[in-house]
């Protein structure tokens, strides 16, 4: 079977509110992500099946090991819905790639519009662009 995937690409969507709705919508990124040939990493999905988001140091040790993984990906997609606030943890994750790209370290970022659903409608722009 021919490998079809491409580019490592590290998702970054909104958790904390409504957990339930947060999680779909990144499991719906994910899924558009697979089917359009990319390999999908959401560190918040994978993570927060074994550790407790709701307590700051595990919470803590979860972003931590999720962008220890994330600094191996080739893209990283920040994802929101069109009534979305950039979330604390989307900023860490931006913050870091910023320390990646002092030591040479370039990833492509996008930051994209999506459905609830998992359809790309569009861009946004990052605070302080």
């Amino acid at each position: 079977m021919k490998n079809t995937i491409k580019p490592k690409v590290a998702v970054e969507s909104p958790f904390r509110g409504d957990e339930e709705r947060n999680k779909q919508f990144c499991r719906n990124i994910c899924r558009y992500a697979v089917l359009n040939g990319y390999n999908p990493f959401a560190m918040h999905l994978f993570f927060t099946q074994f550790l407790d988001d709701s307590k700051d140091e595990e919470r803590g040790l979860g972003i931590e090991c999720g962008l220890a993984w994330t600094d191996h990906a080739d893209e990283i997609w920040f994802c929101l819905r069109s009534e979305d606030k950039i979330s604390p943890g989307m900023v860490k994750a931006i913050e870091r790639d910023k320390e990646l790209l002092k030591k040479g370290q370039i990833r492509d970022l996008k930051f994209l519009l999506f459905t609830q659903e998992g359809k790309p409608v569009g861009e946004w722009t990052p605070p302080g662009s």
